[in-house]
């Protein structure tokens, strides 16, 4: 089972770019050409290193990188990216302002008289005034040799004396954090004060969305029972039911991440199960050393199981998609039965002990499912759980559908 989750989490980040489709926009080569384009927006997370394009919709895919180009946009979007060489200080835990002259990718966020850029990876910010130099803005969280903390927020002063156009007080500059939003309003209000015009790029087109969804299916298992006995010392035997089937219903709350075009999310289904290994006597051979008996047991457990977990879908076409999906499940029991007895052979007067077993609950599931219309799915689901004396291997088959 955690070969198999590695191997999944492998193919979600081997197929995490799959079923984009090309959108309009542009780059800039190296000698400064503009060469308008159809782009594959892969809704980046962080800076691209490279982009593939189309020249027209039946044309060749080609791919180019930063090595190449200067800039690229897809338009109607926030991506929009360029290649500078500025000076920037990447010690943030270390004070005073120690820059080193870089080529880097940054996002633009605002662009006009007062320009406003981002190194996304780092959350560190730039800004230049009309065809001026691009300057960094400066906040560091640092211990001094006391170890006491402290907070360098030069980039407020940079602001106050660069990028003031209203009288604003100090005060009211003191309440701008250092964070994308609350730097993008101060820039575009500056190009407002300003008369300028400006172009906003700061909104992503992908939204964090939500559903709700009803599930109910079948799950076909085998319960191990695990018996463990103890005479000089301890030795765990394990006793395998035949099949069993039961039924599951619960709900689901998915939230989709706001990147790669909602194709990532994040769930939890809590569900009801009911699951027991039948009652069977056996007589084991060789026991312990020739301590032979009959052993008699009975498991039944009624649980709340919780899966949490990461989704990935292979958008197919606008109406259906396929998704992989992994979860880790917290187990808690509702009621359980947890019968077993040992009638030995011939009574040896040293009696052969069953020893209580007190494991963790937790278990682990694999999903392979289909999606319509973004309300109905059917999935199959391959899980284990490990209960304090029993594991149970199941395959469930669901289906759901989302309601809000």
């Amino acid at each position: 089972m955690k070969k198999i989750f590695h191997l999944l989490i492998i193919l979600f980040l081997t197929n995490s770019y799959s079923q984009v489709v090309f959108e309009k926009g542009y780059f800039v080569n190296n000698q400064n050409e503009k060469i308008e384009c159809l782009i594959k927006n892969q809704d980046w997370i962080n800076q691209p290193k490279q982009i593939e394009y189309k020249l027209s919709e039946d044309g060749k895919t080609e791919v180019t990188d930063f090595n190449q180009i200067n800039s690229f946009q897809v338009y109607n979007t926030h991506h929009y990216y360029k290649k500078q060489a500025v000076n920037i200080d990447r010690e943030t835990k270390i004070e005073g302002f120690n820059p080193k002259l870089e080529t880097i990718i940054l996002r633009v966020l605002v662009e006009g008289k007062a320009t406003l850029f981002a190194d996304i990876s780092r959350s560190t910010y730039f800004y230049k005034i009309d065809n001026g130099d691009i300057k960094q803005l400066v906040y560091k969280n640092y211990a001094d040799n006391d170890g006491k903390i402290n907070e360098d927020f030069s980039f407020r002063t940079e602001l106050y004396n660069n990028l003031k156009c209203r009288d604003n007080s100090a005060e009211k500059l003191r309440k701008i954090n250092y964070k994308q939003n609350s730097l993008v309003n101060y820039v575009i209000d500056f190009n407002e004060c300003s008369n300028a015009n400006y172009s906003e790029f700061n909104e992503s087109k992908t939204k964090t969305e939500f559903n709700l969804k009803a599930f109910g299916g079948v799950n076909f298992y085998t319960m191990e029972s695990i018996v463990t006995v103890g005479f000089f010392e301890n030795r765990p035997l394990k006793y395998k039911s035949s099949s069993n089937i039961n039924f599951m219903l619960g709900f689901e709350a998915e939230m989709l991440l706001p990147f790669h075009k909602n194709k990532w999310s994040i769930f939890i289904a809590p569900n009801y199960q009911s699951q027991q290994n039948q009652e069977f006597s056996t007589s084991p051979r060789d026991l312990y050393g020739g301590y032979n008996g009959t052993l008699s047991l009975e498991d039944s457990y009624s649980y709340l199981d919780i899966p949490l977990g990461l989704r990935h879908y292979f958008h197919l076409n606008k109406n259906s998609k396929l998704f992989l999906g992994i979860a880790y499940k917290f187990i808690f029991i509702i009621d359980k039965t947890e019968n077993r007895s040992y009638d030995p052979e011939i009574n040896y007067g040293v009696p052969l002990r069953i020893l209580d077993a007190s494991r963790q609950t937790k278990g682990k599931q694999i999903s392979v499912g289909y999606v319509y219309n973004n309300k109905y799915s059917l999935s199959g689901n391959y899980s284990t759980v490990q209960l304090p004396q029993s594991d149970i291997v199941a395959f469930s088959v669901q289906a759901s559908y989302r309601f809000l």
